[in-house]
């Protein structure tokens, strides 16, 4: 039977330091259903401006840049591209005690996010929700209802954009989009910069000094890079796209129609991703890495790339 996978603030944390793997769920829905991120304002985007000088997040982000971003990686990691991706929960009103901040959503907000959701590619949307909890944290939050149980303006404004997606689906659901820069996220990265921020070095020394805090920030760093990469094209308004390591193997979404391959932060990658790296300089891809690049295998162990 269909099945719908996925999870919260998979884009916005580090993959391997929570024990997720997003390509394996996007391989679930190609076979059997529809892959999806959470995309609570409230919740799941407040890593997107996390710091990188203290453990704690900001709360505090460019919400139509971050929802574009989240919603490019939620269709990225899709292998085929007739599989199915969906914003199947996002907030549908206001918050005020639950979530990592308190966020006003208006009808305004309502039609940004359903518009981005679909200018992204995602195809299907469903909002959280109709009405509010009665009780509990979240009690009286998230409605497209007013607290008396009424239709508010943000649900007519959202019946007006689902109305229109409807009448449109399919010709949404057939445009495609070929993207000429790519960004690679790869989960041994992550992996590795996780264990950088377990480590425990010298602990008298980093409480005088802090490196502790310093340390426990190295797991966000590889997702920062990304994040910051995925700004710049955006703002720029250069088309791009998230490529995994597996998709460099792909032929249909792999790197066929890529110009540009950015490696931010990318300290590791699996060994068997290089020949495919190589293979697509040596047709004229132009790759963009910074320092430190590839100090570590995906054992996390120190390689020697003279010969490369």
């Amino acid at each position: 039977s269909p099945v719908r996978c996925g999870g919260e603030t998979m884009l916005l944390d580090n993959q391997a330091h929570n024990g997720w793997w997003r390509q394996g769920l996007a391989e679930v829905a190609q076979e059997f259903g529809g892959f999806y991120d959470s995309m609570h304002l409230p919740w799941h985007y407040i890593l997107g401006n996390r710091r990188l000088d203290t453990v704690q997040p900001t709360y505090e982000y460019d919400a139509d840049l971050t929802v574009q971003i989240l919603g490019r990686a939620i269709v990225s990691d899709l292998i085929h591209p007739d599989q199915w991706a969906g914003a199947f929960e996002s907030t549908g009103g206001p918050s005020i005690l639950s979530g990592g901040q308190s966020m006003t959503v208006d009808a305004t907000q309502i039609e940004r996010l359903m518009l981005t959701y679909a200018a992204v590619g995602l195809k299907g949307i469903g909002l959280w929700a109709w009405n509010s909890r009665w009780h509990g944290l979240e009690g009286g939050e998230y409605a497209l209802t007013n607290r008396q149980g009424k239709v508010s303006a943000r649900a007519k404004a959202a019946g007006k954009v689902a109305t229109a997606l409807q009448k449109h689906r399919f010709d949404l659901w057939k445009a495609e989009e070929k993207p000429m820069v790519a960004i690679l996220r790869s989960w041994t990265n992550e992996a590795v910069w996780a264990r950088l921020g377990f480590s425990q070095i010298l602990p008298v020394t980093c409480a005088v000094s802090g490196c502790d805090d310093r340390l426990r920030e190295q797991p966000y760093r590889p997702v920062k890079s990304m994040m910051g990469a995925a700004r710049v094209l955006s703002a720029l308004s250069i088309p791009w796209r998230y490529i995994t390591e597996d998709q460099l193997r792909a032929e249909t979404t792999g790197l066929s129609n890529i110009s540009t391959l950015l490696l931010p932060a990318t300290l590791a990658l699996n060994q068997t991703a290089l020949p495919f790296l190589e293979q697509f300089v040596s047709k004229g891809g132009r790759l963009v890495a910074d320092q430190p690049f590839l100090l570590f295998d995906e054992a996390g162990n120190t390689v020697d790339h003279t010969d490369t």
